[in-house]
């Protein structure tokens, strides 16, 4: 194997440690793999892990299933007399359920996932700092199991025996969100577009999953109890969409709330043909405010500016530059599909006038 985490290491991630009897075995990749798949398998003949290790690719995470060997096969046992054994290869066993705490490495990103309570610990999307290749993420293990305190120790350990719960949420809530496991962020869920497809209430639908608003608050803390009061008044990154599964499982806490009011947020807009089938409308969303043309040309194409993730649109260095610039042209300088292509940006101000007044949005408020 290229690279393996120590138990020593495992336990600075919270990660379930490998035991001296248990047999690991190399699984048969699939025809596209860029990696080697091993996986680890207890003398009770029970799968606990499997290692994903590449050029610029680690990937560890817990199991709990049940298996047969013989001399010329590995079978995945069903759970239920009505379910049926399967080879153990590298597809049938990503698509059982993981369990317990998890790392990924891949392409200049780091993730440390609690699987069993679908929530993130660690991302290096918000901290800014992903390794480039598998020697850097060995660097960065050492350095963050070096920099590792016994508080950290217990932070994760505590992140680690977090059960599974589905968490209630509404427009208007503050949260808070890991920047990195000592350092907070704060914003504010403005618009929930799931409850507007429930009440039926007229929008561009053009998103994936359960879509919401949010603003990221200029704030970085170490505290992870800031205040709402707190948080009043405040400029925000400009508002973003995201998918709700963050709040849903409750990664994203939500500290309270208030009323808000959204004409003192610059909501994104979104612009272009209708993509359904048989509808030749334009489309205009920002907001609550929705208008379509019949027949009327895009003024120019690529603004529709709905793509959507499960992480916000943030990372430290940028947040840092904007609350010490007191300006978000940092957001904005970055050479991101998602700045580029938002109608927001400085750079597109001139086509979004051309695009409000195709609309007649000033005249119409």
């Amino acid at each position: 194997m290229l690279f393996e985490l120590t138990n020593e290491q495992r336990r600075c991630f919270a990660i379930s440690e490998t035991e001296k009897d248990w047999k690991l075995i190399t699984l048969s990749p699939n025809r596209f793999d860029t990696y080697d798949t091993y996986a680890y398998i207890t003398p009770e003949c029970r799968i606990k892990k499997v290692i994903c290790v590449g050029e610029d690719t680690y990937f560890e995470y817990g199991l709990d299933e049940k298996c047969s060997i013989d001399k010329t096969k590995t079978m995945i046992l069903p759970k239920t007399d009505k379910g049926k054994p399967v080879k153990l290869t590298v597809a049938s066993v990503m698509k059982k359920p993981y369990v317990g705490m998890s790392i990924t490495f891949c392409r200049n990103n780091v993730s440390v996932v609690n699987q069993t309570a679908q929530r993130e610990y660690y991302n290096s999307v918000y901290s800014g700092e992903g390794p480039m290749s598998l020697p850097e993420f060995e660097n960065w293990v050492k350095t963050w199991c070096r920099e590792t305190t016994a508080e950290n120790l217990k932070d994760v350990t505590t992140f680690a025996n977090v059960k599974k719960a589905h968490i209630k949420y509404k427009e208007a809530d503050y949260f808070r969100y890991r920047i990195n496991r000592r350092l907070w962020g704060y914003g504010r869920i403005l618009l929930d577009f799931g409850q507007m497809r429930k009440n039926k209430i007229p929008f561009w639908d053009i998103f994936a999953g359960v879509p919401l608003c949010v603003a990221v608050y200029h704030i970085v803390s170490e505290k992870p109890d800031v205040s709402v009061y707190d948080l009043r008044g405040l400029p925000t990154l400009p508002p973003q969409m995201i998918m709700d599964n963050a709040f849903y499982y409750g990664e994203y806490e939500i500290i309270g709330g208030e009323p808000v009011c959204l004409d003192d947020f610059d909501l994104p807009v979104h612009y272009g043909k209708s993509i359904a089938i048989n509808d030749n409308r334009l489309m205009y969303q920002c907001g609550k405010t929705f208008f379509s043309l019949d027949n009327a040309d895009e003024i120019e194409r690529g603004y529709r500016h709905n793509g959507i993730g499960f992480n916000l649109h943030v990372s430290l260095p940028v947040l840092v530059s904007c609350i010490k610039e007191k300006s978000n042209q940092p957001y904005w300088d970055q050479n991101m599909p998602y700045t580029y292509e938002d109608l927001r940006n400085p750079r597109n101000k001139e086509l979004l006038e051309k695009i409000k007044k195709q609309f007649d949005i000033n005249q119409k408020g």
